[in-house]
């Protein structure tokens, strides 16, 4: 749901999903437009990939199929044809039409492994301002 900050709904969606079906990977689109999504289907401790989709929140229906997303989505521009995505030690750089064109934007160099190796991003720097 869009919610104002008094905390009025502008506007909501709902995906349908298989029971056993869960959210693995999503990201809202930086137009707040699309919604990108992916299922992981679980069926006691086993799990299975089904699929990832871009789904057109106006239209509130899925309007393409995407290709398998493999690490943490960081930034999604539908109308760029951008997707970055965060994989704990670099970001990369993805195209949503498909092509395989993936290159790194950032790498990060651990120097101490005694920290945890769960971080959290807060300045994307020139990536923050697309």
């Amino acid at each position: 749901a869009f919610v104002n900050k008094d905390g009025t709904v502008t506007k909501s969606f709902k995906i349908d999903k298989g029971k056993n079906d869960y959210f693995d990977k999503a990201k809202l689109d930086i137009s707040g437009q699309y919604f990108i999504y992916s299922l992981e289907h679980y069926e006691g401790h086993n799990k299975s990939y089904v699929g990832t989709y871009l789904y057109d929140v106006n239209q509130q229906r899925n309007i393409r199929d995407l290709p398998k997303i493999p690490y943490k989505i960081i930034y999604a521009s539908v109308n760029q044809n951008l997707l970055y995505t965060f994989s704990g030690i670099e970001i990369y750089q993805n195209r949503l039409d498909g092509t395989d064109n993936k290159k790194t934007v950032f790498e990060f160099e651990i120097k101490d492994r005694s920290y945890p190796s769960q971080a959290f991003l807060y300045n994307l720097g020139e990536l923050a301002n697309d």
